[in-house]
């Protein structure tokens, strides 16, 4: 499984060799552990894995630029990433507004506002108004939160 989604990740994406692939997947294969993700199979550095155990989900909002790597890198056909819903936008380099590791929407910049495409509610509500914030600061801006 792994060996697949490096072919498609790499060899698909960017024309990496299949030969070259697999050589490297063998060159670090020592170095990796598969884990369950609600049921399928991922893998993670070994050293990663005692850190893994103790991680609790909590709510997490990112707003990305167009083509990040987080979504472009297993790309937009990876449903755990980009569902279905989002997977035009993202191919068109739309900037993913994303929630505990998953696009749930778009955002863009018009002048002092963020407008985002999607309702958010609960701690992923808060969690954006911190994001917006956040990058209000690194831009030097006091920006303000547009939502539907």
């Amino acid at each position: 499984m792994a060996l697949e989604h490096l072919h498609y990740w790499l060899g698909e994406g960017l024309s990496a060799g299949r030969s070259r692939i697999e050589r490297w997947w063998r060159e670090v294969e020592a170095q990796v552990v598969e884990v369950d993700v609600e049921g399928e199979r991922r893998w993670i550095l070994a050293d990663h894995a005692a850190g893994l155990v103790d991680v609790r989900p909590g709510t997490h909002v990112a707003l990305l630029p167009g083509k990040d790597d987080w979504v472009m890198g297993p790309g937009t056909k990876d449903t755990w990433v980009v569902p279905a819903a989002h997977r035009s936008a993202m191919t068109r380099g739309t900037h993913p507004l994303v929630v505990d590791g998953v696009v749930a929407g778009t955002w863009r910049r018009a002048g002092d506002v963020v407008e985002v495409s999607c309702s958010l509610t609960g701690d992923a509500a808060r969690a954006l108004v911190v994001e917006v914030e956040r990058l209000g600061e690194l831009l030097g801006s006091d920006l303000a939160l547009r939502t539907p």
